[in-house]
């Protein structure tokens, strides 16, 4: 099975960009990680803490592992623009369809063609709900490099995007070129500009300090109380707007992550005197109702 063919089958099935690489133990990350935890910079979020050696070797977490492919979809939909001058902002991402169920769907068609090349292959699609270091695994897969921020960047979409990955039990024909530099240079926008301060040094961000951690799990940790959410009511954006990436970066191309929310046509009397069933109608279908 070539890569060829994986990316290009990636492509017809709605992502943006298509990577691969060989399963093995990521040890170049494992005094990262551990200095990050150390440092407590997760902020109670245990999750990070949980399977600390599986989360270096995928092999571990599933047995047979040989291969991953990791693909990338866009979400840029200009909404960090639009919302400069809003009482209340939301995350880009937010704004679309749930993109844990979107992804997931792609993935699984991707997989479907797979097999249709191969069908002794056994693999496992997972979206951002496994202890799987994506974000590195997309820089050896060629995608992009780790920003100062902490996110990958990618040179055609910039950061605004989405991770979705496919662990195979089969060695592939070839592999992606792992993507060797960063482009952020001198830059220190995303350090600069971060309302909390959050980024600490390059690439390690304080989750007790980030609006993002402060909005989206709010019930972790003890610390909300610390930091203000500057006018962002789910998630943030700020490290983002300000990458000099994302201002030439491509809009989404999939309809999938178009925005099914108008966040500058929500006033802020009505964000502020809705109730439950307001919340639960505007929000259903986006990462915002996370308890449907």
């Amino acid at each position: 099975m070539t890569l060829d063919f994986i990316q290009k089958s990636a492509l017809s099935c709605g992502f943006n960009l298509c990577g691969s690489a060989s399963c093995r133990e990521k040890t170049e990350h494992k005094k990262f990680l551990q200095n990050y935890l150390d440092n407590s910079y997760n902020a109670g979020l245990g999750y990070l803490e949980r399977n600390f050696e599986k989360r270096l070797d995928p092999r571990l977490l599933i047995p047979g592992a040989k291969s991953i492919i990791v693909c990338a979809v866009s979400h840029n939909n200009m909404a960090w623009k639009e919302q400069k001058n809003s009482n209340y902002k939301i995350a880009s991402y937010a704004l679309a369809k749930d993109y844990h169920i979107s992804i997931k769907k792609m993935l699984n068609e991707l997989l479907t063609i797979l097999k249709s090349e191969n069908p002794e292959i056994k693999a496992r699609v997972f979206v951002d709900t496994a202890p799987i270091l994506e974000k590195a695994w997309a820089v050896e897969a060629g995608l992009g490099w780790i920003g100062k921020n902490s996110l990958l960047i990618t040179p055609e979409f910039g950061s605004f995007i989405n991770l979705g990955e496919i662990v195979l039990d089969i060695e592939l024909e070839e592999y992606s070129e792992p993507y060797i530099n960063s482009h952020c240079g001198n830059c220190t926008r995303c350090i600069d500009n971060c309302p909390n301060s959050a980024i600490r040094a390059p690439k390690i961000v304080d989750a007790r300090r980030c609006i993002s951690r402060l909005t989206v799990e709010r019930n972790v940790g003890d610390c909300e109380a610390d930091y203000p959410t500057h006018d962002w009511l789910f998630g943030c954006d700020m490290c983002q707007c300000v990458c000099p990436f994302n201002e030439k970066a491509k809009t989404y191309t999939n309809i999938e992550f178009a925005p099914v929310i108008e966040p500058t046509k929500l006033s802020t009397q009505y964000i502020e005197s809705m109730n439950n069933d307001d919340f639960i109608e505007i929000f259903k279908d986006t990462p915002m109702n996370q308890k449907r």
